[in-house]
């Protein structure tokens, strides 16, 4: 059986004709596959941030979606899943936090790059995992490669719009 999978995130945030105003839009999708029935995946990350007719306005949108692909299910342990439902409440969270766009961004960004570096392991071996893990990381728009070991894939498509 092979797997064809399509995803796809978006944020925008738009503000019109008001004043000191602002809207921050924050998509975080986490795409979790088996690189064993992987046949084909497309991944799509986008961000659209806008003003118009504002004075002093800021508009912040950011989108976020990791791919993570492993051959080997025990790695998406329960630990694997909270830290990613730990990310998304931090995100979350960045909503109320009466903080800057500026500041939202670079929080965002830390909490992401956080993940991904628990994910990958963060240099080291993972202390929940006795195997270890080695993925390869790759910035924004570059595609991640399947390779053929058992280690599995992290990749990170973020796209930042003022």
């Amino acid at each position: 059986m092979t797997t064809l999978i399509t995803a796809s995130n978006y944020a925008e945030a738009d503000v019109s004709g008001c004043s000191h105003c602002g809207a921050t839009s924050i998509a975080f999708q986490v795409v979790l596959v088996s690189k064993t029935t992987l046949a084909q995946l497309t991944a799509s990350d986008s961000a659209l941030g806008t003003t118009s007719a504002c004075t002093t306005c800021n508009s912040l949108a950011e989108a976020f979606q990791i791919v993570y692909a492993t051959n080997q299910w025990s790695q998406m342990s329960k630990i694997v899943q909270y830290a990613c439902d730990q990310t998304a409440s931090e995100l979350r969270a960045l909503k109320y936090s009466g903080l800057s766009s500026a500041q939202i961004q670079a929080r965002s960004t830390n909490d992401v790059n956080n993940l991904i570096a628990f994910l990958g392991g963060g240099g080291r071996p993972n202390v929940w995992d006795p195997l270890g893990w080695t993925p390869a990381i790759n910035g924004a728009n570059q595609a991640a490669a399947l390779t053929s070991n058992t280690q599995p894939v992290v990749d990170l498509l973020s796209e930042i719009h003022h």
